[in-house]
């Protein structure tokens, strides 16, 4: 899930001002930022925009009083239970799966595929790379692994295709170009997760969903039905903020 997620402030009225952390430039985040960035202005609102790796480095910059941000929008799950001093998540703004896309020669199921592989897991600060080691560690095969790479979606899909990597996690809407020309690159296979249900079970902030069978071609039957894991996306920060959004958006 896409979370919004606000700092707690004392002032007594809505601010006419906020800045607002999205994402890397070009994300569905980003996006998200410039629709609210619209709306808020017709409401006499300014809202400045500000980039980052991602949504670990947006909770970050939500938690430092010194940033000047004051709400974010960042995955579910990246800021634990016991970390949200501080800060009010204000809902879900979208759902974003987890992809898994690995190259067809490498037919691994599961956990297996990922023993011995070259593996993009997205930049420092993103909420991708996050929760990718997460799974990771979970199923035990951080140690099995030859070599884990912070590369963002544009670059890991690039090797990807052209066989520089073995697999690529990345978190982005279904329409999003990278994810498409993936899934119809004919090197390019969608993995699984045969464990779905138990990583729902361990984390409630994850969804299953299912891509059906032949979604992507269905000339060539391509992908195959399968299942995979989501992270909500949430819209987080103050409760000055949300009263603000509530009232005039």
């Amino acid at each position: 899930m896409v979370e919004f997620s606000v700092r707690s402030w004392l002032h007594p009225k809505p601010p006419h001002r906020i800045v607002m952390a999205t994402g890397p430039e070009g994300s569905a985040y980003e996006e998200n930022g410039k629709r609210y960035r619209t709306a808020l202005a017709k409401a006499g609102v300014e809202v400045q925009l500000r980039s980052t790796a991602g949504s670990v480095e947006t909770a970050a910059l939500l938690r430092d009083p010194h940033s000047g941000v004051s709400v974010g929008l960042m995955q579910g799950g990246v800021v634990g239970a016991a970390n949200t001093a501080g800060l009010e998540s204000l809902g879900t703004v979208a759902y974003e799966p987890l992809w898994w896309f690995r190259r067809r020669e490498n037919q691994g199921v599961g956990a297996d595929g990922l023993r011995g592989r070259k593996i993009a897991i997205g930049p420092q600060g993103s909420g991708t790379r996050a929760l990718s080691l997460e799974l990771i560690k979970r199923t035990g095969m951080e140690r099995q692994i030859c070599e884990l790479l912070a590369l963002g979606p544009r670059e890991a899909a690039e090797k990807l295709m052209a066989g520089e990597i073995d697999v690529a996690f990345m978190m982005n809407s279904w329409g999003a170009p990278v994810i498409q020309q993936l899934l119809a690159d004919e090197h390019v296979a969608l993995s699984g997760f045969p464990h779905a249900d138990a990583f729902v079970a361990l984390y409630p902030f994850l969804n299953k969903v299912i891509v059906p069978k032949g979604v992507t071609d269905l000339a060539r039957d391509q992908p195959p039905g399968m299942s995979g894991a989501v992270s909500g996306a949430s819209f987080s920060g103050t409760g000055q903020v949300r009263a603000l959004l509530d009232k005039r958006v």
